[in-house]
């Protein structure tokens, strides 16, 4: 599993580490080589079964947001938020334990996380039966709001050699131009393969970002260089602001901007490397102004790589070919029909054996 947290952690224990010991490998490594062996089924169970570990992770997760998103996520992947929630409930509950779950509560996302594993009632057992702490009473609290909330998940990537946490938004759709709200497979699809294509130290730009899976699994695998993420609904824009907020891109410098690539700004203008897109088209006007936007943000030479889905399920997507020609690109278009790539089972409107035109062009 790739090292995903590039901060330290670094914090004061009240006890020495005993050598060998899960805090001692914390307290060593200081940050992603050791948070990275929570995801990993084999030794998660390690560093739970170290009450001091589980209170130097609580202190950390408390200081730092970033952190408190890629322990719970690195948890989730190894199985560690169940076993953690078994420590909870055992009686008596460790301090430590129920110190990280109060931490990792902190947030919606890792409230409601909790809750389904029984962290309320084990928070309300420890009240009443006389053990009364601040951690117990905030885990409570926290997991009671999340219980009375019917908020979606967030979600978190362990995936494409790189992490990513995201969320998808809650809204209903409207009409066919009201489509952000929710990561479709086209995304899936472009996430695996910007990574491959565009150089790590490129200036990149997405196109209709929605919850913005491919621009930022792109910024989490570039280590420098720029990634715009772009939409034109102000929640789609609110939303991707948080996901740039809570996650670590090193140093890549990733920001968010209102992009309607039917009526892009000038400020766009051959501004960037390689411009991406994920399932943007579904009419044949989205298609020419798509294609036309892209040709304005690009430099002389420089790439677009989008991705839509076959032409039965969208209309318009038949007509990017000859817009991309019509605009002066050198290019080719393949069409694939991937079968496990992540998030592309859970996306919204996908089906088994659903393909997609994958369209890599150069403005000459």
């Amino acid at each position: 599993m790739a090292a995903i947290v590039h901060e330290e952690i670094s914090v004061t224990a009240t006890a020495t580490p005993a050598p060998g010991s899960a805090l001692a490998a914390l307290r060593k490594d200081q940050g992603a080589d050791a948070l990275a062996q929570l995801g990993d089924a084999s030794t998660c169970d390690a560093f739970l079964a170290d009450d001091d570990a589980c209170a130097f992770l609580a202190v950390a997760c408390e200081r730092a947001p970033r952190t408190r998103l890629r322990v719970r996520l690195e948890l989730r992947a190894g199985g560690g938020l169940e076993a953690l929630a078994a420590l909870v409930r055992a009686a008596p509950p460790r301090p430590g334990a129920l110190r990280l779950a109060a931490a990792l509560a902190g947030d919606a996302a890792g409230a409601r996380a909790l809750a389904r594993r029984g962290a309320r009632h084990a928070a309300t057992k420890a009240l009443d039966d006389g053990r009364t702490s601040d951690a117990a009473a905030s885990l409570l609290a926290a997991v009671v709001s999340a219980s009375e909330s019917d908020d979606d998940d967030d979600e978190g990537l362990v995936a494409y050699g790189s992490a990513v946490f995201r969320r998808t938004l809650r809204g209903r759709q409207r009409s066919h131009s009201d489509v952000g709200f929710c990561t479709w497979p086209s995304a899936a699809v472009l996430a695996s393969l910007a990574p491959q294509e565009i150089p790590a130290a490129s200036r990149v730009l997405e196109l209709g970002a929605g919850t913005g899976l491919a621009g930022l699994v792109f910024a989490s695998r570039a280590l420098c260089g720029a990634v715009t993420l772009s939409d034109r609904k102000g929640a789609c824009l609110a939303n991707l602001r948080e996901a740039v907020a809570v996650n670590d891109f090193g140093a890549c410098d990733v920001t968010v901007e209102r992009v309607d690539f039917c009526a892009p700004p000038s400020s766009i203008a051959a501004s960037y490397d390689a411009v991406i897109a994920a399932d943007c088209v579904y009419s044949p006007e989205t298609a020419t102004a798509l294609v036309a936007t892209v040709r304005t943000a690009l430099k002389p030479g420089g790439l677009a790589l989008v991705v839509c889905a076959e032409t039965r399920v969208r209309f318009g997507s038949e007509l990017v070919e000859s817009a991309f020609a019509e605009e002066g690109f050198e290019g080719t278009v393949e069409t694939v029909t991937p079968h496990a790539l992540p998030f592309l089972a859970e996306a919204a409107g996908y089906a088994e054996g659903m393909s997609f035109d994958v369209h890599r062009w150069r403005l000459i």
